[in-house]
């Protein structure tokens, strides 16, 4: 009946699949049963239900175990679920329709291998999408079965994956600005020899330093050159002029590209601060292609005015105006992500 139905274009596939389906029930593990169920996972692709056709088709795996079409079911399904997560992770899907197609496959595909691989894509989608919460409890979720199976399963073991995911879900809490709960996932991370990891790693830990004000351990940590300019705007924001100056120079020798202006503008008013003029002329004389509001521009000049005038410098206006640049500075920063020390 479904046959003619469709071959005379009687039946829509969504009405097939319903039929397909309530015939389905009727028979289990003989050939007309396999037959049922294939057709009706043809059926579903047609009518654009993708994920029941997964389930379909898993049915099919599951009672026809070693057999060529338990094989074909396999990797059709497989191929259907790796369709679905490229459309989710690449927009193609809505979130909300993502989320919700992601719910129902991780049911029953949690445990199957290679399935990880589609739920990290799919908290990496989240996170790209600013919903950090999701994304780091699904980073979670991953490290932890991934850790049950390896109980189970040694030859499963991956810890360098379990680090990854453990990793990623840290950085989705400190993006979230869950700090203190990132930090108790420190202790999970194993070494890495991987450069990059590494790298990320020392970002994570220093970010977590410097949210929760920890700024001596933030300054004693490892010199990797890409947190210079963290622990100079540490010392900034700690009020510790002189050893910020120390440490903006340190980031400015440290990386290829100049200081930003958010950087620039802190660096110069930390050697003002500090009661150095001549590193204040010396910042100036260094940064000349410091791009510079207006305000900016007469308040650098305030600052590197001949040392004969010092009354001047120390006028209540000249202090106010100061302040106000570090305002500036940090509208700036906002404005110019290239400013920032980049996401962890």
């Amino acid at each position: 009946m479904v046959d003619l139905g469709q071959r005379t274009g009687v039946l829509e596939p969504a009405d097939a699949a319903q039929v397909l389906a309530e015939a389905a029930t009727l028979w289990r593990g003989d050939e007309l049963g396999l037959a049922t169920r294939q057709a009706l996972a043809d059926a579903q692709v047609a009518a654009g239900d993708r994920i029941g056709a997964v389930g379909t088709l898993a049915d099919i795996f599951q009672h026809h175990r070693n057999s060529l079409p338990a094989q074909i079911a396999r990797q059709r399904a497989d191929a259907l679920v790796a369709a679905i997560y490229a459309d989710g992770t690449g927009g193609a899907l809505a979130l909300a329709d993502f989320m919700a197609a992601h719910e129902r496959l991780a049911r029953d595909l949690r445990f199957v291998p290679g399935f990880h691989r589609h739920a990290e894509a799919y908290a990496d989608r989240l996170m790209a999408l600013g919903a950090t919460a999701a994304a780091a409890r699904e980073y979670a979720t991953g490290a932890d079965l991934l850790e049950v199976v390896a109980e189970v399963d040694k030859a499963a073991e991956d810890p360098e994956l379990v680090g990854m995911l453990r990793l990623k879900q840290a950085e989705a809490l400190v993006a979230g600005g869950q700090h203190e709960a990132a930090a108790a996932i420190l202790p999970l991370l194993p070494p890495s020899r991987d450069i990059e990891i590494a790298r990320r790693q020392a970002t994570l830990r220093a970010g977590i330093l410097r949210a929760t004000g920890q700024t001596e351990a933030l300054v004693a940590a490892r010199d990797w050159p890409h947190l210079a300019l963290m622990k100079a705007d540490a010392l900034f924001e700690d009020g510790q002029w002189r050893r910020a100056f120390d440490h903006y120079q340190r980031a400015r020798t440290a990386q290829d590209t100049p200081l930003a202006p958010a950087a620039a503008a802190r660096m110069v008013l930390a050697a003002h601060r500090s009661g150095q003029p001549g590193r204040v002329e010396e910042a100036l004389a260094e940064l000349p292609d410091l791009p510079e509001t207006p305000a900016w521009a007469d308040i650098a000049r305030e600052i590197g005015a001949p040392q004969d005038q010092p009354a001047r410098l120390q006028s209540r206006n000249v202090r106010d105006q100061l302040l106000s640049a570090g305002r500036v500075a940090d509208r700036v920063a906002a404005a110019d992500p290239t400013g920032a020390e980049g996401d962890p």
